[in-house]
């Protein structure tokens, strides 16, 4: 089962065998860059 969100509970991260956490060191959108069709979505 593969679980997608943010703030997962103590009791869930207890359960899971695999957490990745993904944080934005750079991105267009900090420079105003709309999302763009094809990339973001």
């Amino acid at each position: 089962m593969i679980l997608t969100g943010r703030n997962p509970s103590k009791a869930l991260c207890s359960q899971a065998d695999y957490i990745t956490e993904m944080k934005m060191h750079k991105h267009p959108y900090t420079k105003g860059v709309s999302a763009r069709e094809g990339i973001e979505y």
